[in-house]
């Protein structure tokens, strides 16, 4: 606070100096702000390459369980193939308790074929739900940097704006200062006071040139 007595430089520099003060913590602040904003927008940037990532996983989770079926039906029909062998070569009919056999192994094949797609679609599900978490992901990422950016305008406008008011009240206070030594009538030069009012004169000599008319 400036008050009567305080050098006028020493006031002004004060004001100077909160001035500096304000736009120097705001635009640290604001600079501060605006490097969470870029590090928001590479963490989005970073979502935004997994999903395609996770994209291209979905599509190789169900490329493979593609072939892991072929390939497994190539097995099974060896498989099959090398039973119904074994049954004619041993001079059985393929009746009864033999293609009873065969029906439960081809029941057991389509069943692990079943099993096998269920695998596939299981993968791709987990990264499909990796793809839509990275959406959000990005989306938050995107937002926190908005809105970073946005508080990084603010503090340097609030920090200008601080700057405004600290001279302002350092020209208010030097105007009060001022306007108050004067009324007073004495002048106020860098801490002293000079008197520039002439001094009355006294009542009783007033008098005595009075007694001379």
């Amino acid at each position: 606070m400036f008050v009567i007595g305080v050098p006028l430089p020493l006031q002004i520099a004060s004001g100077l100096f909160a001035a500096h003060s304000a736009v120097f913590n705001a635009r640290a602040q604001s600079g501060a702000m605006r490097a969470q904003a870029q590090q928001h927008e590479f963490q989005a940037e970073v979502a935004r390459q997994n999903q395609e990532i996770a994209r291209i996983q979905q599509a190789e989770a169900l490329a493979m369980g593609a072939r892991d079926e072929a390939r497994f039906r190539r097995q099974a029909e060896q498989f099959q193939e090398s039973q119904k062998a074994a049954i004619s070569a041993s001079g059985a009919l393929l009746s009864g308790t033999n293609l009873e056999i065969l029906a439960e192994t081809a029941g057991g094949i389509e069943q692990d074929v079943a099993q096998l797609r269920y695998n596939a679609l299981k993968n791709m599900w987990g990264f499909q739900m990796e793809e839509t978490n990275l959406r959000h992901q990005e989306a938050l990422e995107r937002h926190g940097a908005t809105s970073m950016r946005r508080q990084a305008r603010a503090a340097r406008t609030a920090g200008f704006l601080g700057a405004g008011s600290a001279l302002a009240r350092t020209g208010a206070n030097i105007w009060g200062t001022q306007h108050t030594t004067l009324r007073n009538g004495r002048l106020s030069i860098a801490g002293g006071t000079t008197p520039f009012h002439s001094q009355q004169v006294p009542q009783q000599t007033q008098h005595t040139f009075l007694g001379w008319h």
